[in-house]
């Protein structure tokens, strides 16, 4: 089972998100995040979303890879859980998120293949995205 805020994370869209694992993201990773989780909301017709980090970067440092989005954000909740790159951790959350939600997602970069390929084998929708 996934611990969560009840309040804050009942009837979430959960997204694991693959940041690239480079020094410095560009502004348009966020803006493209931003684009998918309107894009969702649309398509599922809920507004809290659950950002599942996969970075190499520590906390808080991969927080500033997503400050255009937490900074431009007034139409969502969004929680944010941050995963350091070990796809054993990440391969059981797939597995709990996908027992408990119909809403899982994956969002990453097209360089993190093996997290791309980890959520298809559960069964995840992917959007693979570049920086432009």
């Amino acid at each position: 089972m996934v611990p969560r805020l009840k309040i804050l994370e009942e009837e979430n869209v959960d997204i694991i998100v693959g940041l690239p694992n480079t020094e410095q993201v560009r502004e348009s990773f966020a803006i493209q995040l931003f684009q998918f989780i309107n894009n969702l909301a649309i398509k599922t017709g809920r507004k809290r979303f659950t950002l599942h980090i996969v970075s190499i970067k520590p906390r808080p440092m991969y927080i500033e890879d997503l400050r255009f989005l937490l900074q431009h954000n007034i139409a969502y909740t969004l929680v944010l859980r941050y995963y350091r790159h070990d796809l054993e951790k990440i391969n059981e959350l797939v597995k709990a998120l996908k027992r408990e939600s119909s809403y899982v997602y994956g969002f990453v970069f097209h360089d993190f293949k093996e997290l791309s390929d980890l959520l298809r084998s559960h069964g995840v929708e992917v959007e693979e995205v570049e920086q432009r």
